[in-house]
């Protein structure tokens, strides 16, 4: 009689081995049923396992002869603060922090610096003031500019440009304005050199300097200071 049946029980052990089966013949039906999420590895005596984690976890391998394991997925060395918007450039403000700052930003084209800046490794060229003298009388009347860091006194040599515009409309022909270059040198020789539209210009005034219009009235005068080193 032939034998057409066989029951597991009629099989003994290692029977069957990896010989006896086709490639691909095991298929996800023909597998354990395990549980959900969980996934499928070796331990070190190269046995499977199955390990879970939990949401949000990654698996990660513990190296050879060690079971991988469901870890919380490691952070970045620098973390967002506050909330940067487009074109914003990062400002490192501690020790793995960085946040976007409005007043440094680029858009493809422009950089833009809307605070006062320095250039050059020994900061040849710096800005050290800016503002608007209110309603400034014409000319013999002077505006002074002070409070400008570094302050300029007689053992701060250097150069200071100083560009200064009074508008009084907006025509042209009724602005006043003029390059100064404020020249200390030797610990307190001083000069001062004027290109200036409509008689505008300035002078020293001790540490600070002063700046005129010659336009009829009184009027504000907007001026940006830049130091320029040696």
């Amino acid at each position: 009689m032939a034998l057409t049946t066989i029951t597991s029980g009629g099989l003994g052990d290692n029977s069957v081995d990896t010989d006896q089966l086709a490639d691909d013949a095991v298929g996800l039906a023909e597998m354990a049923s395990g549980t959900d999420g969980a996934m499928l590895t070796y331990d070190a005596d190269g046995n499977p396992v199955a390990i879970t984690g939990t949401d949000g976890q990654v698996a990660t391998s513990a190296g050879a002869n060690a079971v991988s394991a469901f870890e919380a997925a490691a952070g970045g060395d620098v973390s967002k603060v506050g909330t940067p918007e487009n074109n914003e450039v990062g400002i490192w403000t501690g020790d793995g922090t960085i946040e976007g700052d409005s007043n440094i930003t680029y858009d493809g084209t422009t950089f833009t610096v809307n605070d006062a800046f320095a250039m050059g490794s020994g900061m040849q060229f710096t800005e050290v003031g800016r503002g608007t003298l209110s309603s400034v009388a014409t000319h013999p009347t002077f505006g002074t500019i002070s409070g400008l860091s570094p302050a300029i006194g007689s053992s701060n040599d250097g150069i200071w440009l100083v560009l200064m515009t009074c508008p009084t409309s907006n025509t042209p022909a009724d602005t006043s304005g003029a390059v100064i270059w404020y020249f200390s040198m030797d610990e307190g020789a001083r000069r001062t050199t004027h290109k200036h539209s409509n008689s505008a210009g300035g002078q020293w005034s001790g540490d600070d300097l002063q700046v005129y219009h010659a336009m009829t009235g009184n009027h504000n005068i907007n001026y940006v200071v830049y130091r320029l080193h040696s």
